[in-house]
């Protein structure tokens, strides 16, 4: 059997996006609103109008959109309700979520998925295939030389990421082994993978004996730090910032795929 080229199919092709950073909390609407005038309103939900306006304006119904940790700045599942919601009406065939710093809600993966919506995924040590892409991740930690400790027992914090690292890219060759295709895989990562320097965070090594071709991050949300923080290709693997402050809160497109395509008989 042989497979038809998308093109030939009709099909349109998978545009790949990538927005973090936008740090959702509609459960804190009712208190602070009541007493706020729409020009003194939270700045989260300001930005959240802008990421709503611009991802209509780019994404289109089949698109992914890979969203690399603090979508939302709830602490726990009752408060995410309204943030996956909102989410859940942007326009996309898959979005993928991964935990950041200020993911506090995004615990353990059995509850997370119970809650996710229609079209949500998560990773945590973990992989989803969404056809002509793998997309795997886990929760991120500073590179070791990250000048700000954020965690006293940051060395086994960083074992443990590493660790869950290493099973999410275990899974995702092995779904890739089992597709008997090419299949690309992208990482999410919400912190930079690289020290104030611009040298490699450990997880570069990783990736790249995975054969990952695409890391997205978010994390840094000023100018100094979106100018100098590494992007581009290094070692196969494309390096690219989402921090939706750094885009103007519009999607930044990562990728264009041929969707998968159903055989013809030889």
């Amino acid at each position: 059997m042989t497979k038809r080229r998308s093109e030939e199919s009709g099909q349109a092709p998978i545009r790949v996006w990538g927005l973090s950073d936008f740090h959702l909390h509609f459960a804190t609407m009712p208190a602070e609103l009541s007493f706020l005038t729409p020009a003194h309103q939270p700045p989260w939900l300001t930005n959240a109008r802008k990421v709503a306006r611009n991802w209509a304006e780019k994404v289109g119904p089949g698109d992914i959109v890979l969203i690399p940790g603090d979508a939302s700045s709830a602490r726990n599942h009752s408060e995410v309700q309204r943030d996956l919601a909102w989410l859940s009406k942007r326009r996309c065939g898959a979005m993928v979520l991964s935990p950041g710093n200020h993911d506090l809600w995004f615990g353990r993966m059995a509850g997370v998925s119970r809650i996710l919506r229609p079209g949500q995924f998560a990773v945590d040590g973990n992989a989803v295939d969404l056809g002509p892409l793998i997309v795997c991740g886990a929760r991120s930690v500073p590179t070791p030389d990250d000048p700000i400790p954020i965690d006293p027992k940051s060395e086994q914090v960083a074992e443990t990421a590493y660790a869950k690292l290493k099973l999410a890219l275990a899974e995702a060759i092995s779904l890739r082994d089992a597709a008997g295709e090419p299949k690309q895989i992208a990482v999410l990562w919400h912190h930079p993978p690289f020290d104030r320097w611009g040298r490699p965070d450990p997880v570069v090594a990783l990736m790249k004996d995975a054969g990952v071709t695409l890391c997205v991050f978010g994390h840094v949300h000023t100018k100094a730090q979106w100018q100098t923080v590494p992007q581009g290709e290094l070692d196969g693997i494309r390096f690219a910032c989402v921090a939706a402050d750094s885009l103007g809160f519009r999607p930044r497109k990562l990728l264009e795929l041929s969707p998968a395509v159903e055989a013809d008989p030889a």
